[in-house]
């Protein structure tokens, strides 16, 4: 991707040549996000401990213990029910099908910091890796173990048809939890797990957090991501032991996600 070109011309061919999940992930995603503002300027403190639940759900056990560490990195082993139950939190998370999410992020350490890599600050415009990479294009072979799981391949067939039947289940339960329950903590989850794509890794000359001894790659530790993402913000750690559950490797590095993956691992 040129980045000299313009926002607009940088969004439209990045558009084109999308699939055409991409293109609905990223109409889900401004409806979370125009979810979040109203949840901003009506919601109650009683909706707004709903929404953090859900957002432990969906950024927490979805997407940091489930999509990262456990599918994309096999770093720990659990139960199966866990397992599912994780995935069916990263589904309603909004990152994308667990197959799509684990083949673009074993691209990115594969490719890191080169033009392949989805996430890359040095391709691609902040902007864009913040809010418009479910516009690249990615091989699902990435993740061939997850192509022959039937739950998997089911959750990525019937993506959007999940989060239908979601919608209305909480729709019967109560019209306002599809905007606190749902739409707004899937906006948050969103920009939480990319922070970590255009804070955690940074260009040179920027100075924001920290690096873990021995690396020269573009992660960094930021300490108020370690926080908000379960652990993910220490992501310095993480890019120099991928295969370890544990990304806060200091005492003072609290990894939340750690600490629930304690709770479930079996090895």
């Amino acid at each position: 991707m040129n980045t000299d070109q313009s926002a607009f011309t940088i969004l439209k061919n990045a558009y084109r040549s999308s699939h055409e999940s991409g293109k609905k992930l990223l109409a889900l995603q401004i409806l979370a996000h125009i979810a979040l503002i109203v949840l901003i300027i009506n919601g109650t403190w009683l909706q707004w401990i709903g929404c953090l639940i859900a957002y432990t759900l969906y950024m927490g056990i979805g997407m940091s213990i489930t999509y990262h560490r456990l599918l994309s990195h096999r770093s720990f082993e659990c139960p199966l029910w866990f397992e599912r139950f994780g995935t069916l939190c990263g589904v309603i998370g909004a990152l994308g099908s667990p197959i799509t999410f684990v083949s673009q992020h074993r691209e990115h350490h594969r490719y890191l910091d080169k033009p392949r890599d989805a996430y890359s600050l040095v391709n691609n415009p902040w902007w864009f890796v913040q809010w418009f990479t479910m516009l690249k294009q990615v091989s699902l072979m990435r993740a061939p173990e997850l192509l022959r799981d039937r739950f998997c391949w089911f959750t990525h067939k019937h993506f959007f048809k999940i989060h239908m039947a979601y919608a209305l289940l909480l729709l019967l339960i109560d019209p306002f939890a599809i905007v606190y329950f749902y739409l707004a903590p899937v906006a948050l989850t969103w920009n939480a797990a990319n922070s970590l794509n255009s804070i955690a890794h940074q260009l040179p000359g920027v100075d924001i957090g920290y690096r873990h001894p021995g690396q020269t790659n573009s992660s960094v530790c930021v300490p108020f991501l370690g926080i908000v993402c379960f652990g993910e913000g220490w992501h310095s750690n993480h890019h120099y032991d991928v295969r370890n559950p544990k990304v806060g490797k200091a005492w003072w590095e609290v990894d939340l996600g750690y600490w629930i993956i304690k709770l479930v691992r079996t090895n």
